[in-house]
């Protein structure tokens, strides 16, 4: 598969899922380019290599997925990312219309998702990239 990286305005070369696990303890996961994965920040390893990891105590798991990687939390999401720049997420029903972000609100009307992060909550606009910018985790950009 040919690299999409520095073809596109934006690039995804990494995907990392945190779960909180306990009050104290987190699970995380970094989804990698070219299909590597690093489990709490444990040396990264290919997914082939790595093939079908669970944890069934906390319902997680992570394995390929016909040419993606898959982590899925028992009865909460999923992502898959084919580690070239495409990711692609799905959440349970529970949390249609409950949750917001670069992904919307997941409530079936795409006309409401562009809701930007402010300091008194959240604001619809229309301009995409004031509403991506309104949710860049400081230090995570270059």
């Amino acid at each position: 598969m040919e690299s999409l990286k520095g073809k596109l305005k934006a690039y995804v070369s990494k995907i990392s899922v945190v779960i909180q696990l306990s009050s104290k303890n987190y699970f995380k996961a970094e989804l990698l380019e070219s299909k590597y994965v690093s489990i709490n920040n444990e040396s990264a390893m290919h997914i082939a290599k790595l093939g079908l990891w669970e944890d069934s105590t906390n319902g997680i798991t992570i394995q390929p997925d016909q040419s993606k990687v898959k982590i899925d939390k028992a009865g909460e999401f999923s992502v898959w990312f084919n580690g070239n720049g495409r990711v692609d997420v799905a959440i349970d029903e529970k949390y249609h219309g409950k949750v917001c972000g670069l992904l919307g609100n997941a409530n079936d009307d795409p006309d409401d998702d562009f809701q930007k992060l402010t300091a008194n909550g959240l604001e619809l606009v229309s301009d995409v990239t004031e509403f991506a910018n309104s949710w860049v985790v400081p230090g995570s950009c270059p």
